[in-house]
């Protein structure tokens, strides 16, 4: 009897220190951003090994921590009209604007944040690297766009400069094209005729690709009509407008010069031709 007696009060004892390890838990993760594991680490690296059967798991300690953060955030906005940018967000920790620029087009709309030593990096640097992310955006937004470069000495890191959160995509020219051949249905045809080599013209440099272009447009097989034409319209020559009676055309402004697309130059200097650095930052 004796024994029990002993227990009990152990018992209420662990639980008592387990619920002040909640607390410190909860109490860490309102006033930081620390990382769940870190903040987890922080809290139970002194429970004892008589208290430890008492501690909700690590997975549970994480539910935990995400109910609280959740919490703290301000409702999300029902639509783009209701995005309100905190003055606290607005500024770095420095005091600097970091919010340069809010763009609003009709439904469209899109926040700017980068900072004037930002873009005299990037008015330096040799070249730039840009990619979108979706997955850490509201659900109003399309994606996080970013641009990257070289920052420091010969042996810089690659680091992001400027931030656009918009409420559309920007689509890179392969993946563009990608879609447009699905859409037609030519897939397969793709991936096994070596005629559909439109996007090898990215090799070349950029004043000869018009040319190239038109040799290749003569080889292409029929059914690739739509596709071909497309990728005139918007990367090569731009839509023509309208029939001259002098056999003339005019054709409206250029989407996607070739000036844009060609990697021939980031070849010959031995820039990145991907963005697999900035790709690696959104994960």
């Amino acid at each position: 009897m004796n024994e029990v007696c002993e227990i009990v009060p152990s018992q209420k004892a662990s639980k008592v220190k387990v619920a002040k390890t909640i607390a410190q838990i909860k109490q860490q993760v309102r006033e930081t951003r620390d990382k769940p594991a870190q903040i987890i680490q922080n809290n139970t690296v002194n429970i004892s090994q008589d208290d430890h059967p008492y501690m909700p798991t690590v997975n549970a300690l994480r539910t935990v921590i995400k109910r609280v953060r959740k919490a703290e955030r301000p409702p999300q906005p029902q639509n783009i009209g209701e995005v309100n940018v905190p003055n606290s967000l607005c500024l770095t920790l420095t005091g600097d604007h970091f919010l340069v620029k809010d763009f609003m087009f009709g439904a469209d709309r899109i926040l700017l944040f980068t900072t004037k030593t930002n873009i005299q990096r990037l008015s330096q640097a040799s070249y730039w690297l840009m990619d979108g992310t979706f997955k850490t955006v509201l659900t109003i937004f399309c994606q996080l766009y970013t641009i990257h470069a070289p920052v420091g000495s010969a042996n810089s890191r690659i680091l992001p400069l400027v931030y656009a959160l918009m409420t559309r995509c920007l689509f890179h020219l392969g993946q563009s094209g990608w879609r447009k051949i699905r859409s037609c249905e030519l897939a397969v045809r793709y991936g096994n005729d070596e005629q559909f080599s439109l996007f090898a013209l990215t090799f070349l440099p950029s004043q000869e690709i018009p040319n190239a272009f038109d040799m290749l447009k003569l080889v292409m097989p029929p059914e690739a009509n739509e596709v071909t034409q497309w990728f005139e319209d918007n990367y090569v020559h731009r839509k023509i407008r309208r029939y001259l009676q002098n056999g003339n055309t005019t054709r409206s402004a250029l989407l996607f010069s070739p000036e844009l697309w060609s990697v021939y130059n980031s070849i010959e200097t031995g820039i990145s031709r991907t963005q697999n650095i900035a790709e690696a930052w959104h994960r």
